[in-house]
């Protein structure tokens, strides 16, 4: 890898890395209702941070096409 591609590569993750944070920020700084308008609630929040949160409607959805 090139040093030009290593530092693009870094930069571009610096940048990602930074979108998640305010994307984290925003997400806590939320009301109750606005994040009911979403379909979360405030203790989902961690988890859709984190990357764990599980959709329980999707996974519904997705079980009954299955079926």
């Amino acid at each position: 890898m090139s040093n030009v591609s290593f530092i693009g590569n870094l930069v571009n993750r610096f940048h990602s890395w930074r979108e998640q944070l305010r994307e984290a920020d925003l997400l806590r700084s939320m009301s109750d209702r606005e994040l009911s308008d979403l379909g979360l609630t405030r203790g989902d929040v961690e988890r859709v941070i984190s990357g764990t949160y599980l959709d329980k409607r999707a996974a519904n959805d997705a079980r009954r096409l299955a079926a």
